[in-house]
């Protein structure tokens, strides 16, 4: 599950993805944007999401931290999250393996992302439904 949380004026837009392995392919089962959405609406539904897919991982552009504190709160982990980030590498702990929604930047780790998908397009790894894709 990936969430895009964009705040904003002009064309952002907020987005959710949600993704499932089924016979070795990776399907989008949602994805929606939302135009100018309320916060406490999208914490709701990303929450709502979750719990439904039980998903283990759900990554949030970390330059919106009042959303990840916010979902972090309504799914029952620690919304100061920074600080739990923190006191995991202090322990060397892979954090990753103890939290669910978990920020990745992507202002800088956008060339990975790209580069994953693209990968993930060109070996057919990825697949949409109809309604996804056109």
């Amino acid at each position: 599950m990936g969430i895009d949380p964009a705040f904003g004026s002009g064309n952002s837009k907020f987005a959710i993805t949600v993704t499932c392995l089924v016979d070795d392919k990776i399907r989008v089962i949602f994805s929606e944007e939302f135009e100018q959405p309320s916060h406490e609406t999208m914490v709701e539904l990303a929450a709502g999401l979750i719990e439904r897919y039980n998903y283990v991982h759900c990554y949030i552009d970390a330059a919106n931290p009042g959303f990840i504190s916010s979902l972090k709160s309504t799914i029952g982990e620690d919304p100061k999250y920074q600080d739990a980030i923190t006191r995991y590498k202090a322990q060397h702990v892979q954090y990753e393996l103890n939290m669910k929604v978990l920020p990745i930047n992507f202002s800088t780790d956008h060339k990975s992302l790209l580069s994953n998908m693209k990968m993930l397009f060109l070996t057919t790894l990825l697949s949409l439904t109809k309604s996804l894709s056109g």
